[in-house]
């Protein structure tokens, strides 16, 4: 596994992830220029899985324009998962569609459950994306806050609150 970051502009979280990498025992690859994704590329048939950090979007760039630039577009097997908290506005989450729409858009992670006082904004872009949601983070840690989504779990967190670590959210 190869974890790698687009996202230069931000030092604390490249920072992390690669920490995170080297404690792991997983290869670390930094993505600055179109090249560097080109470089990653031809470095694939190494790994199993190549897992990228994404940066934040300026405010008028779509996720489409982004991964052109860097032609991530043109790569067949890539897969995108936006990563969302459940307590945006239901204007923000509007925007996100816009912006992040992509035929590589795979699922929706959701992350920060612990944060959260509602969840049916889960629901609410389950149906309005039309993408599955293929994980469900909550706490603070690393280890043992995440889980992959089933139907379950997500009636559960919406109908009874319960965490998928089992806690129930007041």
């Amino acid at each position: 596994i190869c974890l790698a970051t687009a996202d230069g502009g931000r030092g604390k979280g490249r920072i992390v992830l690669k920490h995170y990498a080297e404690l792991s025992g997983l290869a670390f690859r930094e993505i600055i220029t179109r090249d560097d994704f080109l470089l990653l590329q031809k470095e694939a048939d190494h790994f199993d899985m190549i897992l990228i950090d994404l940066p934040g979007l300026p405010s008028k760039a779509t996720l489409e324009e982004w991964s052109a630039l860097y032609g991530l577009s043109t790569c067949e097997n890539l897969s995108i998962h936006l990563v969302l908290n459940p307590y945006y506005s239901t204007k923000q989450f509007e925007r996100f569609i816009e912006k992040y729409k992509s035929e590589q858009l795979a699922s929706v992670i959701w992350t920060k459950l612990d944060e959260a006082c509602t969840f049916g904004a889960i629901l609410n872009m389950a149906f309005v994306s039309e993408l599955p949601v293929s994980a469900l983070s909550y706490g603070s840690g690393l280890k043992n806050s995440i889980a992959p989504a089933t139907t379950e779990m997500i009636w559960r967190l919406l109908f009874m609150r319960k965490l998928p670590g089992g806690d129930i959210q007041p």
